[in-house]
């Protein structure tokens, strides 16, 4: 069934993607402080990445800091990521905490849409079905911080992601050229297939870079950016990124 994903009036389409900037600070009073700075800023998404929280631990003040963070967000989609080690991510608790904290975060109706990794939670059909049974939209992701898989084994990945997430992420890391079109053609072929539901993709470091721009072209609805530390290897700085989203969309011919 083709449905449209709106979330504060803003539709995800890699007709014109979307640019996210992480909040990676790890004390309470910098992570609002750096909410209040990135809300100066005309911004589409803002990640919260709980896993670099110093408190990632406690779900109460997880939840709590997160009222706080949506209140602030206003009509900026607000994006909650626990990221683990394994994925690249600060996280490193059990695969029953991450649930838990996932579980919670859903529940609060605190996040607009959350980040779930796909092959971190040990049943997955059962914990996504919860979680949208509390109409929070779920990212399925996987990040694979080595490698880039072969194109058969990310069209699997994605296919099978589809069947429990809103929308699907996936990031991989590139060892040469041939890594990075077929991470570009692995996102053309599921946009193909598979329409209704939005893929965000990259091929990561500077060797991937130009993954991170080209979305409208080859199907990817967001690209992630930076306003200081990045979270990830290749990240653009944010008003770079917009010039060059920008240029994409009033140059490219579809």
């Amino acid at each position: 069934m083709t449905q449209q994903i709106e979330i504060k009036g803003k539709v995800f389409t890699h007709e014109k993607p979307m640019i996210c900037i992480p909040i990676i600070e790890r004390s309470e009073g910098a992570i609002l402080e750096k909410m209040k700075l990135l809300m100066q800023e005309d911004l589409e998404i803002i990640e919260w990445r709980v896993d670099f929280y110093e408190d990632v631990s406690n779900p109460e003040k997880v939840v709590s800091l997160l009222k706080k963070l949506q209140e602030l967000s206003k009509d900026t989609i607000l994006l909650v990521t626990i990221r683990t080690k394994m994925q690249g991510g600060q996280f490193d608790g059990s695969n029953s905490l991450y649930e838990v904290l996932l579980m919670t975060i859903a529940e609060s109706g605190g996040a607009d849409i959350m980040d779930v990794e796909y092959f971190t939670v040990d049943q997955a059909p059962n914990l996504f079905q919860i979680l949208q049974g509390f109409h929070t939209p779920v990212i399925a992701s996987h990040h694979d911080f080595e490698e880039t898989p072969d194109l058969d084994v990310m069209h699997m990945l994605l296919k099978d992601m589809a069947t429990y997430g809103n929308i699907v992420k996936l990031a991989v890391m590139p060892k040469n050229v041939g890594d990075v079109l077929n991470l570009l053609k692995a996102t053309y072929d599921f946009n193909q297939a598979y329409p209704e539901v939005p893929i965000i993709s990259m091929s990561m470091g500077k060797l991937g870079m130009v993954s991170r721009i080209s979305g409208e072209v080859f199907g990817s609805c967001v690209t992630f950016g930076t306003t200081g530390k990045a979270s990830a290897p290749g990240q653009i700085e944010r008003k770079e990124l917009r010039n060059a989203l920008d240029f994409m969309h009033e140059h490219y011919v579809d």
